[in-house]
């Protein structure tokens, strides 16, 4: 166990604002579509409303970040902003 960092408050994320995050990461600065991020985190069979829950992923992650590092272009596109 490691010690309590003081005014650290870990984000906590859930696995797909998480999963989400790493796959823009991954591929930083590169345009990732709707439909590679409902293949990546969801897989082949998807049977949720996509655009929603990528939505409400991308939602908690910026939450999460504390900084609008995400762009995004609605209904096309999502971006890792270049760090």
């Amino acid at each position: 166990m490691g010690e309590a960092h003081p005014g650290y408050n870990e984000p906590g994320l859930e696995r797909l604002p998480l999963e989400l995050l790493l796959l823009l990461v991954s591929r930083k600065g590169e345009l990732v579509t709707r439909d590679e991020i409902a293949r990546k985190l969801w897989g082949g069979d998807v049977y949720v409303d996509t655009n929603t829950a990528i939505n409400a992923a991308v939602r908690k992650a910026r939450q999460a970040l504390r900084d609008n590092a995400l762009r995004v272009t609605p209904k096309r596109v999502f971006g890792a902003a270049q760090c």
